[in-house]
């Protein structure tokens, strides 16, 4: 009985671990992860962009919709702050290099210069796009932390050249870039002030908010994980018990044998 009741144990302990390890990786994960949701200039929800940060750069990833069909020139700017109408608030193309504008420049590009944003003639727009370069970690070149910075959709199509903004015209949309993590998404806020993320509006009737159902499952895994640490931890100390009990009882036939002896 002694052997398997051991086996139990080890195989808890492992399990332990494993629980540990995932807990850690979740946590990196969502450093590394961030979300924008975007809305119009009458601060109607236009869509939610993913941030993850790879190899190389940020993957942009989302879906945007009720937007005019056509190009739209697509930018990071380097003050995350959305106040409609006009999202001025949002600054200016995130630089921190020291570039000019533009994919086709030279000099450039920026690191808040994307590729512009096709939508269809149904109003939907399909994102998957690169900012090389940019991290959300720490450093100059990260979209979270201190001032922020938020995703920009602008009326016209960017040339890749003309400073500054090239020639895409007024602001149309705009989401502030915040991290997935809900304790880092507090402290974000906090040290952007008050006006840092636009007043929250309902959204239209079909559209859904994925950055809300990201932090429930976030608060999940932070919950879950610790929970379930704690229940093996109460399954190892029984075990032990069980085990010491075990060692008990033999050591207690082994002396009354003796005694008959």
């Amino acid at each position: 009985m002694e052997a398997p009741l051991k086996t139990i144990a080890i195989g808890l302990y492992g399990v332990v671990l494993a629980v540990t390890a995932t807990a850690s990786s979740a946590s990196a994960q969502q450093q590394t992860a961030a979300s924008a949701d975007v809305r119009d200039r009458l601060s109607r929800f236009v869509g939610t962009v993913g941030f993850v940060e790879e190899q190389g750069g940020v993957h942009l990833t989302g879906v945007l919709r009720n937007l005019p069909p056509g190009p739209h020139g697509l930018h990071i700017d380097n003050v995350g702050t959305c106040l409609s109408p006009s999202f001025s608030s949002a600054g200016s193309i995130f630089n921190p290099t020291g570039k000019k504008h533009g994919l086709r420049n030279p000099a450039g590009p920026q690191l808040g210069d994307l590729p512009s944003l096709v939508v269809s003639s149904d109003g939907i727009a399909n994102l998957d796009v690169m900012a090389p370069g940019a991290t959300l970690s720490s450093g100059p070149a990260s979209l979270i932390g201190g001032n922020g910075t938020a995703l920009i959709v602008h009326v016209a199509e960017d040339d890749q050249l003309t400073e500054p903004e090239g020639n895409a015209g007024d602001r149309l949309a705009c989401g502030v870039i915040l991290p997935k993590d809900p304790a880092a998404v507090s402290a974000t806020a906090q040290s952007r002030g008050p006006s840092a993320v636009a007043a929250p509006t309902v959204a239209p009737i079909g559209a859904q908010a994925p950055a809300t159902q990201v932090g429930r499952s976030d608060e999940g895994v932070k919950v879950g994980a610790p929970l379930l640490a704690g229940v093996l931890g109460v399954l190892l100390v029984g075990a032990g018990y069980v085990l010491r009990r075990q060692g008990q009882t033999a050591r207690g036939s082994r002396s009354e044998i003796d005694t008959r002896e």
